[in-house]
């Protein structure tokens, strides 16, 4: 996005903007979640909202204001007068020599950041010092001594630094697009204070055929959960862009600013922690991209559930719990068995209790109990966690012995909380116990997800840990936390 726009603070700026026949005055106030656009004209303001508004500011840039909502309307009156009036909200912001609709499908590219885009690709080969610079530099100098005509003098202690050149690192065909991954060389700078090679590592995805620009953001969202996801925590995109069509030479991406993203994140993981290194694994990093672009509209509500949860981060409260138990609730039908087989005696049992219950007459009670014997043989939550974990006890052995005493008890502090009734054990006096039930289903729930689309976790064992990430630090103290759960289930 424009670097003036990156700031904290709030950034205003005017121009004129086309509302429905006119062109109206107006400001625009740049401030995340509190940006406004607010409207002057001598006649009444009429907008229906929502909608998109164009305008050209001041300095001549072309800005496009999409799904805009009204807060106000109204007028001021004066001695000199009475002005009209408008406040609106727009949720995106963007820049561009040309027009951007929020339902037109004109966007055939789109490309983005994400502050732990170089945790999963840490290229650390990409820029290097030589060890060797003496055996290079008069080469180096004199090329440039050359080309300015002036004499360039070599001393003792020469540094050659440099960037491989290499700006695609990797690329993958998916249901969504060709996404890729490569580096962006913002500014080579030479001056007397020294030389400065800044880069930024961006991700984009070319579309097969021009889309709309919300289906574009929807696509983005995708990757963006992935890297979340191999990354160890919620990701916040920034620095978007969208190219349109038709393309011509001039042709110049438009950036984009959402107006309701959190654009400050603190410092993020170590890439030793990441679930997959896509440098030196690019062939897994493909393998895992495909299998979650594909699988991503039949996961797309447990997938929500579980972000809505970990994007909490280290803050553990009862309805996190919640959330992260249900995840398991809203998984596919079809990932689970249709039909638990019974003993004979118990499905005879079963089927009798039926009989006698159908013969009551209607009452809440009589369906009550009618739909709890309908659902002995279909999965509980207890077991849908089971089950959905079983990849895990097979690609980790005993590592995470007990896992399913974990998660029962994880269900059963949820039913609490859900039901009432009488607790296991004290919760509210072991409230690192609730956290341990967050990152255990958290952890179950990811993990379980990429095992299914045949993710080789052995390089993520093998590699050691920083404990800098959720799932490392569950993998490090999950044999303490399971004691503890022990001691506390014991007493």
């Amino acid at each position: 996005m424009p670097a003036e726009y990156q700031n904290t603070e709030a950034l205003h700026v005017y121009g004129k903007f086309r509302v429905e026949d006119s062109e109206v005055d107006g400001q625009l106030v740049i401030n995340g979640r509190n940006t406004e656009l607010r409207l002057h004209h001598d006649d009444a303001i009429h907008v229906e909202t929502p909608c998109d508004i164009v305008g050209r500011l001041t300095d001549l840039r072309q800005v496009t204001l999409l799904r805009c909502i009204q807060i106000s309307n109204g007028q001021t009156t004066t001695s000199a007068g009475t002005i009209h009036n408008a406040v609106l909200f727009p949720h995106y912001i963007a820049f561009g020599d040309a027009e951007l609709s929020a339902r037109e499908p004109t966007v055939i590219e789109i490309g983005f950041e994400l502050p732990d885009g170089a945790v999963v690709f840490d290229d650390l080969d990409a820029f290097g010092t030589s060890f060797e610079p003496n055996r290079y530099i008069a080469d180096l100098v004199g090329d440039t001594a050359s080309r300015v005509k002036r004499p360039i003098e070599v001393g003792g202690f020469p540094i050659v630094q440099y960037f491989t050149g290499r700006a695609r690192i990797f690329e993958c065909e998916t249901a969504i697009g060709t996404i890729m991954v490569g580096h962006h060389i913002r500014r080579r700078s030479s001056k007397s204070t020294g030389v400065h090679i800044d880069s930024a590592l961006r991700f984009n995805i070319k579309f097969p055929a021009p889309i709309t620009f919300d289906e574009a953001w929807g696509r983005m969202y995708r990757v963006n959960r992935l890297i979340s996801v191999l990354a160890g925590r919620s990701q916040a995109q920034f620095g978007v862009t969208v190219q349109t069509a038709p393309l011509s030479e001039l042709s110049l991406p438009m950036e984009v600013i959402s107006t309701h993203a959190d654009m400050q994140q603190k410092s993020g993981p170590a890439a030793r922690d990441a679930l997959i290194d896509a440098i030196r694994h690019p062939s897994e990093m493909e393998k895992i991209t495909k299998y979650w672009i594909a699988s991503d509209d039949q996961m797309k509500f447990a997938r929500g559930r579980f972000f809505s949860s970990f994007e909490k981060e280290n803050l553990f409260e009862i309805d996190r719990l919640i959330v992260a138990a249900n995840t398991f609730d809203v998984l596919p039908s079809d990932v689970f068995p249709k039909r638990i087989d019974l003993e004979n005696d118990f499905a005879e049992a079963l089927e009798t209790a039926k009989a006698q219950f159908k013969a009551f007459p209607v009452s809440p009670e009589r369906d009550s109990v009618l739909g709890a014997l309908g659902r002995v043989q279909k999965p509980n939550l207890k077991q849908k966690i089971r089950y959905w974990s079983q990849p895990i006890k097979i690609a980790f052995g005993d590592q995470f012995s007990e896992i399913d005493l974990v998660t029962d008890q994880a269900v059963e502090c949820r039913n609490f909380y859900v039901h009432g009734g009488t607790p296991k054990f004290d919760y509210e006096n072991n409230v690192t116990m609730r956290a341990f039930f967050v990152r255990s289903l958290e952890f179950c729930f990811v993990i379980g997800d990429l095992l299914r689309g045949s993710w080789d976790c052995h390089f993520w064992l093998e590699n050691g840990s920083f404990l800098s990430n959720p799932f490392a630090q569950f993998r490090h103290y999950y044999p303490i936390w399971l004691e503890d759960l022990r001691q506390i289930i014991k007493n």
